[in-house]
């Protein structure tokens, strides 16, 4: 299967990649999904949002998607990228989509000097298992959501 991975333009996932969307909100089942593009073409706009995706045969299967943080609030010289999602649909899982996803991220990070990237993972899941599985990632903090 010959997976190409490329940068991604905002008005190119929300063009291609609502369908995957809904899906990884289907999936992690966490909150009904409401995009705010505005923000995400705000956030493109400033140079500091990240996009790739996967495709097989120009079919996009799998994105990534992060926000570069230049200069932490509390660690002023922390240059960062938050992951924000990683998404590949079921049926290419195993491919090394998301490794190749996961290279194209760190790349781009490199690129901008920033130090680290977080890795969100949702409890319970495959994804969460890899990351803590492979040395190369540590895990940094656990968020617990309260519901008001």
């Amino acid at each position: 299967m010959d997976i190409q991975i490329d940068r991604m333009r905002c008005v190119d996932l929300q063009e291609q990649g609502t369908a995957l969307m809904e899906a990884n909100g289907a999936e992690t089942g966490m909150r009904e999904l409401d995009i705010d593009w505005g923000f995400f073409r705000a956030t493109e706009a400033s140079g500091n949002l990240l996009i790739f995706g996967a495709r097989v045969d120009e079919e996009l299967v799998g994105y990534v998607a992060g926000m570069f943080v230049a200069s932490h609030p509390q660690h002023r010289n922390w240059a960062m990228v938050q992951a924000e999602v990683l998404y590949v649909a079921p049926d290419f899982r195993g491919t090394g989509a998301t490794d190749r996803l996961m290279a194209a991220l760190s790349q781009a990070a490199r690129a901008l000097r920033a130090s680290s990237i977080l890795w969100g993972a949702k409890v319970g899941t495959g994804f969460e298992q890899v990351l803590d599985r492979r040395d190369r990632f540590r895990k940094f903090e656990v968020f617990y959501e309260q519901e008001l």
